[in-house]
């Protein structure tokens, strides 16, 4: 099982695993399961639950603390936008490697929204733009010249102009 260290945008993951392997398990006490829940965290995640010993009622509690904390939508909704944001540019056009990382990083976040019922069309017109300035200048003028509806931006069509763009180096 992976450790969760405080990352809002892998809550989803690590509590996914948690739930399915230890927290359903009806074979373990509330202790055990704080034993590995304790076990499965570190960082941040374990702070917030570090001042709890181990005992049944401790561990319900430490539950709801960890998703109040790090669970709630709005603060995993918010974490994948922030990873957005925070991508590093790539100027330069023959940096291939570096255009897969961030087209990879741009559609792991993405579909992350998604699975969180997050349309692109609620977000699209604030990601193009800020998408923009981080590819190469050349990228940025050929998608604007060539997108289909000049008065909004639409990050479906990004994403395919970045998947030929790459597949073509």
């Amino acid at each position: 099982m992976s450790t969760f260290y405080g990352d809002s945008s892998k809550w989803l993951d690590f509590w996914n695993q948690f739930e399915c392997t230890i927290h359903n398990n009806g074979n373990l006490s509330k202790t055990e399961k704080f034993t590995y829940l304790k076990s499965s965290l570190s960082g941040n995640a374990l702070a917030a639950i570090s001042g709890f010993v181990l005992s049944d009622r401790n561990y319900d509690s430490s539950i709801e603390i960890l998703k109040d904390r790090f669970g709630r939508q709005d603060i995993v909704i918010s974490s994948h936008m922030n990873k957005l944001l925070s991508i590093k540019p790539v100027r330069n056009i023959s940096n291939v490697k570096a255009l897969r990382k961030l087209f990879d990083e741009c559609e792991i976040q993405i579909c992350s929204l998604e699975s969180l019922n997050v349309t692109s069309g609620s977000y699209g017109n604030l990601l193009c733009p800020i998408t923009l300035q981080k590819i190469p200048e050349e990228w940025n003028f050929e998608f604007n010249r060539n997108r289909k509806d000049q008065s909004k931006f639409d990050i479906t069509e990004l994403i395919e102009f970045l998947i030929r763009e790459i597949n073509c180096r």
